[in-house]
């Protein structure tokens, strides 16, 4: 089998990743199932390897401007040593690599990693966007990447009014490099309120850079008292102090696209701090009622994949969407 994978990777150029697949079904990787050589593949849902699963972004956490790789990206910049010397996928970083990608992509998953996290706000320790954005979009060229994941949650930066600057030029500096690979944002879905902000937060962003930005990945939980947690609070008029006003179509009516708009859930109680958990039926529920509704289909990314290895969790979030889209044929 190794030797077969290797043959069919030899030719494959890095690069563009096909058009994005509606809907968008999105899982994080950051604790792994196991980090056992032998179930490696398995704990980054490879398909063959790990359990049939519905999700078709595979999104690895987290890299950051000063440390690099960090987390489940040590595994794809170090695989002899994560998947062992002996393996099904190359006998290099390179073959393994292309080996990973291309059956993630034969099964119509694009694998991308995810920068920062609340492992670093690289605005507020004075880090250069475009330095930073150059290293970045490097890193995802040279590591057989389909593309990035910008969860940046700096938020002193954003309340100083500096957030949306640097954003802006990181951002330009990323696709720069990366012009035909994936590029999305995972903001908290508060920062879409403009008004708040002295800057205009993410909606200054997206009206500066949206051209260049794929999706959004909103994260719609660990949001105090605004807690996305029925269908009128997620999708139609959001509540809370002071962050009212970020539903799903509040954002689209502050300018972003609906289809850009994908929301960002917990899996479990455990994968989140406070607030906005909702049962995965529920949510299927709602984002059919939201398609039928409102022509919404951007899709469902969960935190995280080790808390869903079995996929039940996005079958339940998706499935309703998933089934109406390809019955209609227009979530495009």
């Amino acid at each position: 089998m190794q030797a077969l994978l290797i043959l069919a990777v030899a030719a494959l150029a890095v690069a563009a990743p096909p058009p994005n697949q509606y809907p968008i079904r999105a899982a994080f990787i950051n604790r792994l199932v196991s980090w056992a050589p032998d179930q490696m593949a398995a704990s980054l849902a490879v398909p063959g390897y790990a359990p049939p699963h519905n999700y078709n972004y595979i999104i690895l956490a987290f890299w950051s401007c000063q440390k690099g790789a960090m987390d489940a990206v040590f595994p794809w910049i170090d695989p002899l040593t994560y998947f062992g010397a002996v393996n099904d996928f190359g006998n290099t970083t390179q073959e393994i690599q292309l080996a990973l990608k291309k059956i993630y992509n034969d099964n119509n998953i694009r694998v991308l990693i995810s920068a920062f996290g609340s492992t670093e706000f690289p605005t507020t320790a004075g880090i250069d966007p475009y330095t930073c954005g150059y290293s970045l979009g490097r890193f995802v060229r040279n590591n057989n990447l389909d593309g990035v994941n910008i969860d940046w949650e700096d938020n002193a930066a954003m309340n100083a009014g500096l957030g949306e600057g640097w954003l802006v030029a990181f951002t330009r500096a990323v696709r720069s490099v990366i012009p035909n690979h994936v590029v999305s944002h995972c903001p908290q879905a508060p920062y879409f309120k403009h008004e708040f902000y002295q800057n205009g937060a993410y909606k200054t962003i997206n009206d500066e850079v949206g051209d260049l930005i794929d999706f959004y990945i909103v994260q719609f939980y660990n949001q105090g008292s605004s807690q996305y947690d029925t269908y009128n609070e997620l999708f139609v008029s959001a509540s809370g102090t002071p962050f009212n006003g970020t539903a799903v179509l509040e954002i689209a009516n502050r300018g972003v696209p609906l289809r850009k708009i994908v929301v960002g859930k917990p899996v479990l109680t455990t994968d989140l701090y406070n607030t906005g958990f909702v049962a995965q039926s529920d949510l299927g529920s709602w984002a059919l009622q939201a398609y039928q509704q409102y022509n919404w289909y951007g899709g469902i990314a969960h935190w995280q994949y080790a808390s869903d290895p079995s996929s039940n969790a996005i079958n339940q979030a998706a499935g309703p969407l998933i089934a109406a889209c390809q019955q209609s044929g227009a979530c495009l």
